[in-house]
């Protein structure tokens, strides 16, 4: 989905995963955003990558919220595909949520998402 304003949109998504409300941070095309130096990697609690094997960007986006539902610190967590190797890359992270200043671009990501965790 493409924002309709260059300003940062919110999109809430509908599943609720033990406790945890997931609420994605859209961000402006194109999507090559990284974590930056506020996040990387002193705020990382876990780091993930999966070949590249088909695997779908909804299935890598399923398995990190399981992750992040299964540690009481994981705030927040992002994703994003190694342009030209296609490996998926996804990071778990703690403290307060994130927002658009934290991440930077870099020309080998692709495929970018961010989401904030809040307890419900």
């Amino acid at each position: 989905m493409k924002p309709t304003a260059p300003a940062v949109a919110l999109l809430t998504w509908a599943g609720v995963v033990s406790g945890k409300h997931y609420v994605e941070l859209m961000l402006e095309d194109p999507q090559n955003w990284v974590g930056g130096p506020g996040l990387f990697p002193s705020r990382v609690l876990a780091g993930y990558e999966e070949p590249d094997n088909g695997t779908h960007a909804s299935t890598w986006v399923s398995y990190l919220q399981g992750e992040c539902s299964s540690l009481p610190r994981c705030t927040a967590f992002y994703s994003f595909r190694g342009f030209d190797t296609g490996e998926l890359f996804g990071y778990l992270l703690g403290g307060s949520s994130v927002t658009i200043g934290d991440f930077v671009r870099a020309p080998w990501a692709a495929n970018s998402t961010v989401w904030n965790v809040y307890e419900t």
